[in-house]
Order: structure tokens, then C-alpha cells, then sequence
């Protein structure tokens, strides 16, 4: 996050403000031409999930 984000170093305190911003982008993707994009984003991130839940690191 820090890559994409470099002031969040500094400004910790910015952090709810770029999560918004990653939902509105989401909301964006998942509305517009690119919707078949964002449900594949959200299979993948289900499957990263069960994953990380099957080998108890969540």
C-alpha cells in the first residue's frame, strides 16, 4: 500500500481516505465495462481468503 501510497508513511492517519477512494474505484470498475473485472477481482480475493483460512494464517 505504502508503494502506491507514500504519504500514507508520513500521514498514518490518511489510511480511511485511500480505503474510500479504493471502494469508489471498485464501485466504478464493478458498474461500468468493466464489470466482469471486479466479480473476477472478488473471486480471487474469496479464494486467497479460504486459502489463507485453510492453512489458519487468518
Amino acid at each position: 500500500m505504502l508503494n502506491q501510497h507514500p504519504e500514507l508513511e508520513d500521514k498514518p492517519w490518511l489510511l480511511p481516505k485511500v480505503w474510500v477512494g479504493r471502494w469508489i474505484k471498485f464501485i466504478r470498475l464493478s458498474k461500468g465495462a468493466n464489470k466482469n473485472l471486479a466479480i473476477e477481482g472478488m473471486k480471487i480475493s474469496h479464494r486467497r481468503t479460504e486459502l489463507l483460512k485453510k492453512y489458519k494464517i487468518l
